[in-house]
């Protein structure tokens, strides 16, 4: 049920045509390969057992899944954007002068600083950064706030997580999306990452606390 919800996930991701939906490939495969490394490999004092009947299954049916998954990425909407993109020579999507924009505005004036700009005066306020969005609207210091709460809340995540191995690299995972998809893009505008993050994290939390239920 797991790998068929990441394929329909999978198959979304090409067809809307974002080449940042590459991270999400990206930690998907990532995920996919360490979920059947733990599910069907298992090491005790150095020596490694392997479940034998998924194991020649997974052999089997894994060149030729690869294969079709690379020939539908190729084939894919988001493919053919970034090879269009890169022709015209903006593969970054104008990332960068936009997050220039973000730093100019928001470091341009004191009050810009301390309070946050007037963007009903700006042509673009789509600064692609988390940060920057929350800097240029609200100012440095409610965004430093903003993060040390983040900071803090996944500490707290970590430490109910960090005795599970396998729900210490899930949470990894999550962090590491959200935090491309931050950088690439804003939770301000597409509020959906952090709705994601804060919906997948309180699953997370809950199931280690059942697990540690069930094993008292």
């Amino acid at each position: 049920l797991l790998i068929f919800n990441i394929v329909m996930i999978a198959t979304v991701i090409l067809d809307a045509g974002r080449k940042v939906s590459f991270l999400d490939l990206l930690v998907l495969t990532g995920l996919v390969h360490f979920m059947f490394g733990h599910l069907y490999l298992k090491r005790v004092d150095a020596v490694w057992f392997v479940k034998r009947r998924p194991a020649v299954v997974v052999a089997l049916i894994y060149t030729p899944v690869i294969f079709s998954a690379v020939k539908i990425i190729l084939n894919s909407n988001i493919f053919a954007r970034f090879v269009n993109d890169k022709a015209e020579g903006r593969v970054d999507g104008s990332r960068l002068s936009n997050w220039s924009d973000g730093m100019s505005v928001t470091f341009s004036s004191i009050k810009n600083f301390c309070l946050g700009a007037d963007i009903s005066q700006m042509n673009d306020i789509n600064f692609h950064n988390f940060f920057f969005d929350t800097s240029v609207r609200f100012g440095f210091p409610i965004t430093m706030v903003i993060l040390l709460s983040f900071v803090f809340a996944m500490r707290a995540v970590w430490k109910r997580v960090a005795d599970d191995h396998f729900s210490k690299v899930m949470f990894i995972a999550i962090l590491s999306n959200v935090f491309l998809h931050s950088t690439i893009n804003s939770a301000l505008s597409q509020s959906l990452y952090i709705s994601s993050l804060v919906f997948t994290l309180s699953v997370l939390v809950h199931c280690k606390t059942k697990m540690s239920e069930y094993n008292k």
